[in-house]
């Protein structure tokens, strides 16, 4: 799965959970928008707004390029804070 895919399915998806986390994690996170997205995908947040397909996007992009790689990616293209 290229990296360019992964960021068009993971987009409103990550923004869905932004929505939902965003009153709790925005001051966390202090206009990092690294912070925000790794908020938005790390302990399978994804899943709570319902997208499981995203999940699973989530977790296969990790396994072939590795979280840090995806966590850059998205937070290069996705901007929450």
């Amino acid at each position: 799965m290229d990296m360019k895919a992964v960021v068009k399915d993971l987009t409103n998806p990550i923004y869905a959970v932004w929505d939902q986390i965003a009153p709790d994690a925005e001051d966390f996170c202090d206009g990092d928008n690294e912070c925000a997205v790794e908020m938005c995908i790390d302990a399978d947040r994804l899943l709570m707004t319902g997208n499981d397909a995203a999940q699973l996007v989530l977790r296969t992009a990790i396994a072939q390029h590795g979280y840090t790689s995806v966590l850059k990616a998205l937070s290069s293209k996705i901007f929450l804070v």
